[in-house]
């Protein structure tokens, strides 16, 4: 294969699809793809969400944007749904299951050691300090909670 010959490079890209009777719309960015972002939406790659991918043929689509890397593509994606935010906008529809809908951990918000009390601003972390998770383990081994 000549190298000079090759098709123009498969880049992430940003999209939207707006559904022809209603006017609402959906905006979603692809990585993945191995062709160029018009030989593959539509044809390879009918997007995330599982509403506009059922209904395909009653949205006309449009490819807004193509990026050197995904992280700039998603963040594109990213501040254009936060920018158009309105009632038809499907990514905020909270009615339309998505299979990449985002659930708020559970947090703790005091540190777990008897007495202490501090608040703790994190969803990963159970304690202050070192100190408090070792004495808190320490005592739960022996029994003593």
């Amino acid at each position: 294969m000549n190298i000079y010959n090759s098709p123009k490079n498969a880049l992430p890209y940003v999209y939207r699809c707006v559904e022809k009777t209603t006017g609402r719309f959906y905006i979603g960015y692809r990585f993945k793809n191995t062709v160029p972002a018009k030989e593959d939406f539509g044809k390879h790659y009918f997007t995330s969400n599982s509403y506009v991918k059922e209904n395909f043929e009653n949205f006309d689509f449009e490819i807004i944007a193509e990026f050197s890397d995904r992280k700039s593509a998603f963040a594109f994606e990213t501040k254009l749904i936060k920018e158009t935010r309105s009632e038809k906008q499907i990514n905020s529809d909270k009615n339309i299951k998505n299979k990449y809908t985002y659930k708020k951990p559970t947090i703790n918000e005091y540190c777990l050691f008897p007495g202490c009390g501090k608040y703790i601003n994190s969803s990963i972390k159970r304690f202050c300090c070192k100190r408090h998770s070792a004495t808190y383990s320490a005592l739960r081994s022996h029994g003593k909670l």
